[in-house]
């Protein structure tokens, strides 16, 4: 297991590593983004972006977990939370 975050979601506690250097690589805009959203900009677009940089993140540790499970567990009162978890602990968004 890598090291990283806890953060628990749906009832269940899960470790949220930092992104690795290539999904980085291929996640780049969508991180970027992540940056320009705000409250009112939650679109299922943005809320897309955010599942798929989640999941990036959370498949490092938990690699059986499908976007569609995660998108089971992800509410809108920790889509915010997991997403600046994931981004934060990668060194791309202050704590």
């Amino acid at each position: 297991m890598i090291e990283g975050k806890a953060i628990n979601l749906g009832g269940k506690e899960y470790t949220v590593p930092p992104l690795s250097l290539g999904q980085i690589r291929k996640l780049q805009k969508d991180i970027e983004r992540i940056g320009q959203l705000d409250a009112a900009s939650l679109d299922d677009a943005a809320v897309d972006t955010m599942l798929k940089v989640v999941h990036a993140g959370i498949s490092r540790n938990y690699s059986e977990m499908t976007l569609d499970e995660l998108a089971e567990i992800i509410d809108l009162g920790n889509l915010r939370a997991v997403t600046e978890a994931v981004l934060g602990v990668s060194g791309l968004k202050k704590e």
